[in-house]
């Protein structure tokens, strides 16, 4: 019997069927995904509950999924398969779907790892009626399973504080792009040979995004007489305006509106600028391109008010952050970037190692692993002190004044 129970406990420890759950498959967690399907002892697969948008498909987000073993689609599957599946699970990872996963007869032991970005995007105004509403959905229909969060945003864990949710198990999250080896240092050294300073903003043309923020500064630097080249990478309802007003300002000698590129061309331009810009307010819930322009040795200098950027940014060791929607901050910061070239050089290398060595879906899933053994009381302690996994602290929309 003691032979017996110990084989038991170690096949409980290392035998796991985690369970994935979101509306699609796209490119910002392909590379999480495989990192996990090919774990030993680990039964991994990703269910995809609806089809991808229109809009989405169109910016180039729709994958050949028969390319994934791990996928699978909802609306193929029958209803026996979809109850085996969601009935044997030990792990749910519940990301943005419309399926109710508790019409069905779930393990009792089962963890469920809800993926959420912030949950005040559209008004961040909190009300009674609002805390009633998400603490229904969160706590109390929940409230027979052990769960957690994985917080795709540096707001969410406040968001979940404030309806009382996730006691002391709101963890960090995110996207996680394509990770790309490169030689750091032929990198940096082609960027430092540029002629001009290049700026790079990449993004849908749309109110939120703020691209109008990025127009500004380059007036700013123009009437400074400062030499660059800005490039506005996207297509939007707003093209057409953003396009009138750079033309407007005379500008045309030094922004370039790229329209909607390929995510390999879009790359490359990240692989030739100095400085990305990302300039969105409060409902960016993540933002990837801070990723894979950290990733491609850019200095990112990020809106405080993107999901992203208080995870991955350390203000002036591997980018720089500014005051949302304030130019003047926004300003101040592209200049201490344009008036030290070995400053920008310094955090475009850290910013590299951040993705390579925390910030990548490799080191993501090994500390997912470790996460969920630790909250199934495998392991004692937590070990990830930063990065995925780490405790999400709470981090409100004024933070920002603190770092200064």
């Amino acid at each position: 019997m003691a032979i017996g129970g110990s084989l038991w406990i170690q096949w409980k420890e290392y035998d796991m069927k985690i369970v994935f759950v979101s509306n699609y498959l796209n490119g910002h967690q392909t590379e999480f995904c495989q990192d996990m399907y090919k774990k030993e002892n680990i039964e991994f697969t990703f269910l995809q509950t609806q089809q991808m948008d229109e809009e989405r498909i169109k910016l180039g987000w729709k994958l050949d999924t028969a390319e994934y073993n791990y996928f699978k689609e909802y609306a193929a599957m029958s209803d026996i398969d979809i109850e085996d599946l969601f009935e044997t699970a030990d792990v749910i990872i519940l990301g943005d779907s419309k399926i109710d996963i508790l019409k069905y007869s779930l393990k009792k032991n089962v963890l469920i790892l809800f993926y959420r970005e912030r949950l005040f995007k559209e008004k961040r105004i909190f009300s009674r009626l609002r805390f009633i509403k998400f603490w229904y959905e969160y706590v109390f229909r929940y409230r027979k399973y052990e769960t957690a969060v994985l917080c795709a945003s540096a707001y969410a864990s406040a968001d979940f504080s404030k309806i009382k949710a996730f006691n002391n198990r709101k963890f960090k999250w995110g996207y996680f792009p394509q990770f790309i080896e490169y030689d750091i240092n032929k990198l940096m050294n082609k960027k430092q040979n540029n002629a001009i300073a290049k700026i790079l903003w990449v993004g849908r043309l749309i109110d939120w995004k703020c691209c109008v923020d990025v127009v500004e500064l380059a007036k700013r630097l123009k009437e400074d007489n400062i030499e660059f080249r800005l490039n506005i990478v996207g297509t939007g309802v707003l093209e057409k305006e953003i396009g009138e007003y750079i033309k407007k300002l005379n500008l045309n000698d030094c922004v370039v509106l790229e329209g909607s590129c390929p995510q390999t061309q879009v790359r490359t331009y990240m692989e030739q600028s100095n400085i990305l810009v990302i300039t969105s307010n409060h409902k960016e819930g993540w933002g990837a391109v801070v990723n894979e322009a950290m990733n491609s040795g850019c200095t990112v200098i990020g809106s405080h008010a993107v999901g992203s950027v208080p995870f991955l940014i350390e203000h002036e060791k591997n980018g720089l952050i500014y005051k949302c929607r304030d130019i003047d901050d926004l300003y101040t910061c592209v200049r201490k970037c344009l008036d030290n070239p070995d400053f920008v050089e310094e955090m475009g290398y850290n910013a590299y190692f951040t993705i390579k060595n925390i910030w990548n879906a490799d080191n993501a899933s090994n500390k997912l692993i470790q996460l969920i053994k630790y909250l199934n009381k495998q392991e004692k302690a937590l070990k990830s002190e930063k990065g995925p996994c780490s405790v999400a602290s709470f981090l409100d929309d004024f933070w920002f004044g603190e770092i200064r």
